[in-house]
């Protein structure tokens, strides 16, 4: 990172610690461009870089003619209750979502829902060349079986980028999996049998119900907050009453809330499982896409015993298409080397050895620095047209990583209906009850920002019709809430 990238994002951090002590409340004018420049003695530049900054992550909004004043920032959407106490239930979620996936990759549809970004926006041009020069470089090696728990030195590369963010494990910790989504699956299968319960924050991101349902485990439901992620004191009550034999979370960057949880919240969610010694199954395949300018400690960082098992991938950030993604798996890494080999033998071996060359060269941290900025300016460019388009009663998730919003629609709007609506409009999205083992969230959908463009922005003022046509015909109007 250049010096003056980090001085505007230290100055935009100082401003907003300022408005989060109560300094500026919302809707307070901040100093002007000038006077701040003066009193922090940087150059104008430097702060309309740091006010931007806070601008596109929703802290800040400029005024034509008026100056930079602080956002009210909205509720977001209610989480479920608390206290719930529910027992745990078998998962029927994958012939919806087969449907949904499915649709998202049809091209005549606009894929609001689905979480990918932007092609143009990942180094696919690099990735090829390197790709290219290992086929003529290492021809017999790249077309030979690797290393069942993956190539070496680029399990050595992903060692050291989690000891970026404050995880410190060894090469010999990881095996390499095809993506997340298997990285998940090998957790689960590793630590439970059929029939057991699993605990999982909702919402959730339907792919650790899949694995779930595709494994005949059981799920119970934990909140978690729109603000903070997992309801810990919820945690406490079903770890005492139920044992289940894992916790499936993802406290950064969360799918679909898009929110990170305190570290305060991960250093106690690691202690608290330690203590009861249940494993701990951490979703980080949104790293690396956090808004701010310090890369967020996953849960792993605070494992003390080994249970903590850390799963990654590239697709969101590098190449969906590669299909690499990886397991840190503390104690249980013997057994998850073995089911993986049983499983798949290994992985390709050539995008290995491409990903070991491309973190070599050093121009990954670069990358994810310009793909969050974008990111979080879609997300901001995403939420201001959903509040300009939805009717009074949608409230949206106020993100600090990743590319979605989770939009509570007015009461009355069923989101299963609306998807329908929204596919013979030419129009995808991901709709609440795939996000909860119990199909909750009846009301509410997941968009993604991945993509923006006008013909994105025209979908969503398309998509705000349906529902205000659908709050007309069967729903309530509510008080204003946006």
């Amino acid at each position: 990172m250049s010096s003056a990238s980090t001085l505007y994002q230290r100055v935009a951090n100082r401003v907003l610690r300022l408005i989060e002590k109560g300094v500026y409340p919302a809707g307070r004018r901040l100093p002007s461009v000038r006077a701040l420049s003066r009193r922090m003695r940087v150059s104008i530049n430097t702060i309309l870089g740091a006010y931007r900054w806070l601008e596109i992550r929703g802290f800040v909004e400029a005024r034509p003619k008026s100056g930079h004043f602080v956002r009210a920032r909205p509720q977001g959407p209610r989480p479920i209750p608390a206290s719930l106490r529910e027992n745990p239930v078998p998962v029927a979620v994958h012939k919806l979502i087969q449907e949904i996936v499915r649709n998202s990759s049809v091209p005549r549809l606009i894929p609001l829902g689905m979480a990918m970004v932007d092609p143009r926006l990942l180094p696919l041009a690099r990735l090829n060349r390197i790709l290219s020069s290992v086929a003529r470089r290492m021809p017999e090696l790249a077309h030979s079986y690797a290393d069942p728990a993956g190539y070496e030195p680029l399990r050595t590369q992903i060692a050291r980028l989690a000891a970026d963010a404050g995880a410190e494990f060894g090469p010999d910790e990881i095996v390499v999996t095809s993506g997340a989504q298997e990285a998940l699956h090998l957790a689960l299968e590793v630590v439970c049998r059929p029939n057991d319960a699993v605990a999982v924050e909702v919402p959730v991101y339907y792919g650790v119900l899949q694995a779930i349902e595709s494994l005949g485990l059981r799920a119970i439901e934990i909140p978690a907050d729109a603000l903070d992620g997992m309801n810990l004191d919820a945690l406490r009550a079903v770890l005492k009453q139920y044992r289940p034999r894992a916790v499936v979370a993802m406290p950064t960057s969360h799918n679909p809330l898009g929110i990170t949880m305190p570290e305060s919240k991960k250093r106690e969610l690691a202690r608290i499982l330690a203590h009861e010694r249940v494993p701990l199954i951490e979703d980080d395949a949104a790293s690396g896409l956090h808004f701010g300018p310090v890369r967020p400690s996953p849960a792993k960082a605070f494992d003390s015993q080994g249970l903590v098992m850390y799963c990654s991938s590239i697709s969101k950030v590098l190449s969906p298409g590669l299909r690499v993604g990886w397991i840190a798996c503390g104690r249980f890494r013997a057994e998850v080397e073995h089911r993986k080999t049983f499983r798949t033998s290994a992985n390709a071996t050539m995008p290995q050895l491409a990903l070991a060359e491309y973190f070599e060269e050093g121009a990954f941290g670069r990358h994810l620095r310009s793909l969050r900025n974008i990111l979080a300016g879609h997300v901001d460019l995403m939420s201001r047209a959903i509040r300009r388009s939805f009717p009074i009663g949608t409230q949206l998730s106020i993100p600090s990583g990743g590319f979605h919003l989770w939009v509570e629609l007015p009461l009355g709007v069923n989101s299963l209906e609306l998807y329908q609506l929204a596919l013979r409009a030419g129009i995808t999205i991901v709709p609440g009850p795939v996000f909860s083992p119990r199909g909750r969230f009846e009301n509410h959908i997941r968009l993604s920002a991945g993509r923006w463009s006008a013909k994105e922005e025209r979908a969503i003022s398309d998509l705000g019709n349906l529902v205000r046509q659908m709050q007309c015909c069967g729903g309530s109007s509510s008080t204003m809430q946006m």
